[in-house]
C-alpha cells in the first residue's frame, strides 16, 4: 500500500518511473532520474542510486516532498 502511495506521489511531482518490481520484503521503484527506491513492508524506505539529471543534494531535496521523512534512509551519490 505504501509503495502505491509513493508511486502516485512521484508521478504527481514530475518524476519518471522506469520500472516497478517486487523484491524480497517489498517493492523496488527505479526512476529515470537515477534513484532506486526500495519500499519495505516494515515500513522502511531506502533511497539509493546515482543522480543523473541533478546533484545528489538536489535529487534528495526533490524526493523529500514525496517520501516519508521518519522512515526514509538516504544513500544517493
Amino acid at each position: 500500500m505504501l509503495a502505491k502511495i509513493i508511486q502516485e506521489g512521484l508521478l504527481n511531482h514530475g518524476f519518471h518511473i522506469l520500472e516497478t518490481r517486487t523484491i524480497q520484503y517489498g517493492t523496488q521503484i527505479r526512476l529515470l532520474e537515477g534513484a532506486i527506491i526500495n519500499v519495505y513492508r516494515t515500513p522502511k524506505v531506502l533511497v539509493q542510486g546515482k543522480s543523473i539529471s541533478a546533484s545528489p543534494e538536489q535529487l534528495r531535496k526533490n524526493l523529500e516532498y514525496v517520501l516519508p521523512a521518519r522512515i526514509t534512509v538516504w544513500n544517493i551519490t
